[in-house]
């Protein structure tokens, strides 16, 4: 039997989840996609570890607390972006400020699994939140998704931590929280 896969990520208030679920209501009249992402498994990812055993989850959650040192601060989520063909879009998110210390946690994280021979992103870091993904029309998109929009701006967000995520793919809510590691307060 294989391992579960997870991912290292940063979870969302109820209110940033309840704007984003409104964008979602909206943008379904206009887009056309297969998955929506339920609106409790919004969050940030900083990487994705694929299939990992238990025994390095423990090693896992041993070596991520040196990334701790990070004091809590606030970003903006707002703007609506995509990800692929910009007629056929494969990802659908909303957007993240590029704050310097959420760039600076991320790079902790992924040098601690770097140290733990997990396969690191080779592309570039751009911080987001999933709306949906899949595109799965032949029709193209028409409409300018920001203004299928009421308002592009979802909130401030502060950050006090990261967590660890199993994902089960069956679920409803695939992401399950496993460990949580809190920025020094």
């Amino acid at each position: 039997m294989s391992n579960p896969h997870y991912f290292i990520g940063i979870s969302v208030t109820d209110s940033i989840a309840e704007h984003l679920g409104q964008w979602q209501q909206q943008l379904h009249k206009h887009v056309d996609y297969k998955v929506w992402t339920n609106h409790q498994d919004f969050h940030i990812t900083l990487t994705f570890l694929g299939e990992v055993s238990e025994n390095n989850i423990k090693k896992l959650r041993d070596v991520l607390k040196k990334c701790d040192s990070f004091p809590p601060f606030s970003i903006s989520v707002e703007g609506l972006y995509t990800f692929g063909n910009p007629q056929q879009p494969r990802v659908l998110w909303a957007g993240v400020e590029k704050h310097s210390t959420l760039l600076q946690l991320q790079q902790c994280v992924q040098a601690k699994c770097a140290q733990l021979a997990f396969q690191i992103e080779k592309r570039n870091y751009t911080p987001h939140i999933t709306l949906a993904k899949k595109w799965k029309g032949t029709d193209k998109l028409t409409i300018s998704l920001a203004d299928a929009l009421n308002s592009c701006h979802a909130g401030e967000l502060i950050i006090t931590g990261f967590s660890i995520y199993r994902i089960h793919p069956d679920r409803a809510s695939k992401y399950e929280v496993v460990d949580t590691i809190s920025l020094q307060l």
